[in-house]
């Protein structure tokens, strides 16, 4: 069984990574012994804990507490205060999630209270974004009630679009909070623990929920042909002066006023008729305009509702960086979920992307905003990142985050060149994924 632990002594001010081998069954109190006799760190004033849980001699290594990737805390004997280097990976019941902007993926819990969130170096909340004040806005989490004011920042607060100033105003679950160029929405967590067992080598077995299947594509909503516009209705004036003229001679030849009469009759005739056709395509063209109208805002309203819904799957399909930093807190019943896709993908930004939902009659294809856009990375391909260099590297941490939480290390593995020199990148040697690569490299070297 081989371990990969980290050593904190917070009294010291140092800490250390330690590679352990030890048969299966060994104690902590014989890593403990090793421990003594390479660095000097134990004696008996002294206690230790993983995770704010007190670790005893008995217990044995590849159990829990005592798993790969475990930080052992060396503490003073006695009563201590919890381990607050850990204590923030404890979710709780209510959170505040970055979803958008340069601290996009932060996760801040909310106890009962006050909380100051800005640049300021010991606001309870503190961001990186540069457009925030230092003390920007104050959340107050009271019961029931939660609110939010704005503490006279430059560049404002909004909730929900809506502008929030030095009264407090509500913010409810779901609300999307707006401060300077960051985007928050105030969450509850949305899964429980997954079913874990150890299996007495350092890991914790994951049983997996089944993932259920997306819904089909829908039927093409259908619209309305637009009305053509009505035919011109023309005065037959030829043929209402003909009989005129006609009338005319026969009154002079016969010397009889009485057939200019006559002569009259067909042209009011005419108009007449034409009068009526007039009137009776204008209402019939007023009619097929008012059902045309009422189908295209029947279809237009279920367009509308599809693409939300549409919108709100595309969301809960590839969440934000927030939601699956949750993910990375404890196992969860979303970790691995696309464990057996066929091929990966992984979400880099939101945008305008062409919906699914197709549409019968309109010129124009659906498109829905404001959604993940997702990139394939197929087998065998190469996808590079282009641009500032810490932009780059956010997005290439990003990328790898979502993989190995979304993926199971039996659909990838990570292999990392880097220079030793590169810190920042250390973290990806402790995923599962790595170790996998590893134990791959291992076994390939030694056939």
């Amino acid at each position: 069984m081989h371990l990969r632990l980290t050593v904190v002594n917070p009294m010291a001010g140092r800490a250390f990574d330690v590679r352990v081998a030890a048969r299966r069954g060994a104690t902590f109190a014989e890593l403990l012994d090793a421990l003594d006799a390479a660095h000097a760190l134990t004696d008996t004033s002294r206690t230790w804990s993983v995770d704010s849980v007190g670790v005893p001699p008995t217990a044995t290594l590849g159990l829990p507490p005592l798993l790969d990737g475990a930080r052992l805390m060396i503490r003073p004997a006695g009563p201590t205060s919890p381990d607050t280097s850990t204590a923030s990976t404890a979710s709780g019941l209510l959170q505040l999630h970055a979803v958008g902007g340069p601290d996009s993926g932060l996760v801040h819990d909310l106890p009962p209270g006050r909380h100051v969130l800005g640049r300021g170096a010991n606001t309870p909340i503190r961001v990186g974004d540069s457009s925030l004040s230092r003390l920007h806005a104050e959340i107050t989490v009271a019961g029931r009630s939660i609110t939010v004011r704005d503490l006279e920042s430059t560049n404002g607060t909004w909730v929900n679009g809506i502008p929030v100033g030095g009264e407090p105003i509500t913010l409810a679950a779901g609300a999307t909070l707006q401060t300077g160029d960051s985007r928050w929405q105030l969450r509850t967590p949305a899964t429980v623990s997954a079913a874990t067992r150890p299996d007495h080598e350092g890991h914790l077995l994951v049983s997996r929920s089944p993932r259920l299947p997306l819904p089909g594509p829908a039927a093409p909503i259908p619209f309305p042909e637009e009305p053509n516009p009505p035919a011109g209705q023309r005065l037959p004036i030829a043929a209402a002066t003909l009989p005129l003229v006609f009338s005319a001679v026969l009154a002079v030849v016969m010397q009889s006023p009485m057939m200019l009469l006559f002569g009259l009759m067909g042209p009011l005739l005419l108009l007449g008729s034409w009068w009526s056709d007039r009137r009776n395509g204008k209402r019939v063209t007023r009619a097929e305009q008012r059902r045309y109208a009422a189908a295209l805002a029947t279809a237009q309203a279920l367009l509308a509702a599809a693409l939300a819904a549409e919108r709100d799957v595309r969301l809960a399909e590839d969440p934000d960086p927030a939601w699956l930093a949750g993910l990375a807190r404890g196992p969860l019943t979303g970790l691995w979920d696309r464990t057996g896709d066929p091929a990966l993908r992984v979400r880099i930004g939101l945008g305008t992307v062409g919906a699914t939902q197709s549409v019968a009659g309109s010129p124009h294809p659906p498109t829905v905003d404001e959604v993940p856009v997702v990139v394939r990375l197929d087998g065998g391909a190469a996808t590079g990142i282009i641009g500032p260099r810490e932009e780059a590297l956010r997005l290439a941490r990003w990328m790898i985050g979502q993989l190995s939480l979304r993926y199971s290390p039996a659909d990838f593995s990570i292999g990392l060149l880097a220079p030793e020199s590169e810190q920042e990148w250390s973290w990806v040697a402790k995923l599962p994924h790595s170790q996998a690569e590893a134990e791959r490299d291992a076994g390939r070297g030694r056939g």
